[in-house]
């Protein structure tokens, strides 16, 4: 009995762990004097990427390191989600601009090591010219998440089988054959009596 209780105490902790990170997101590569300067550092980084915010939008300033004019991550804390989200989902165009300055999430220290493990897969499927994204803990291959231990004991390895779609010309054979029935029975089919 007391095992289940701890399983239970460890998800809640999780829980409470991702709720207190889910406005976080960590910046790399600012180099940094007083916090003064590094907040309107991170408000310009912020305006460059195209997403304009005050700075009350930023809750807290961590800074990962000891001392505030060393180069070291900085976690940030928004005031939203929706605002963390529109900056990972604009944090591309630094790297476009030749920017050495990285912006990731606020991960737990457990999916960043299962993300870690996951980083092989990751490349094998990229390398087999399939499209796949990490989604927590997970490993979205082709829009199925796939998990370490999963992705392990696939000794077929059927996560690099690519899930066929019908292409455009076999959907109008389909749609043609389909299209014999009279346009009038179509509309008195899909109207309902009220």
């Amino acid at each position: 009995m007391p095992t289940t209780t701890i399983a239970t105490h460890q998800k809640k902790i999780e829980i409470i762990e991702k709720t207190i990170n889910a406005n976080n997101i960590i910046i790399f590569g600012v180099k940094e004097n007083t916090y003064r300067d590094t907040v309107k550092k991170i408000l310009k980084i912020f305006e460059d990427i195209d997403v304009k915010i005050s700075k009350y939008c930023i809750t807290n300033l961590t800074k990962f390191g000891k001392l505030w004019n060393e180069e070291g991550p900085l976690k940030v804390t928004l005031v939203s989600n929706i605002l963390k989200m529109d900056i990972l989902k604009n944090r591309s165009r630094l790297k476009a601009s030749g920017s050495t300055i990285q912006i990731k999430e606020d991960l737990s220290k457990e999916t960043r090591q299962s993300r870690e493990k996951l980083m092989p897969f990751s490349a094998k499927v990229v390398e087999e010219g399939l499209k796949c994204f990490m989604r927590g803990d997970k490993l979205v291959i082709n829009g199925k998440p796939w998990t370490f231990q999963e992705l392990s004991e696939d000794t077929a390895e059927t996560y690099l089988l690519r899930n066929k779609r019908p292409r455009d010309n076999e959907n109008e054979d389909l749609e043609s054959e389909d299209m014999q029935t009279d346009d009038a029975d179509i509309v008195i089919s899909n109207f309902k009596k009220i």
